[in-house]
């Protein structure tokens, strides 16, 4: 995020969608983003909005590996 980050201009938008759910590694698939690990891979960014989902779906139980669960996140860049 941090690459990303330098493409984006002084206090521009980022439209990001990861699955979410509570923080886990789907072996050999992909990782699911709960509160730590959204929290470490959106440093640097500010919440602008959510849509499709709230911020307490980071703390929710995904069923399986083939569930996806993926709300957008509009971030706009930090300048610190």
């Amino acid at each position: 995020m941090q690459g990303i980050r330098s493409l984006v201009r002084p206090e521009g938008l980022l439209f990001l969608a990861v699955p979410i759910g509570r923080d886990s590694l789907v072996w050999n698939a992909h990782r699911i983003y709960g509160e730590k690990r959204f929290n470490l891979l959106t440093a640097g960014w500010s919440f602008e909005a959510i849509i499709g989902g709230t911020k307490e779906d980071l703390r929710a139980e995904v069923p399986d590996a083939s569930y996806h669960f993926q709300p957008l996140w509009i971030l706009r860049r930090d300048e610190r």
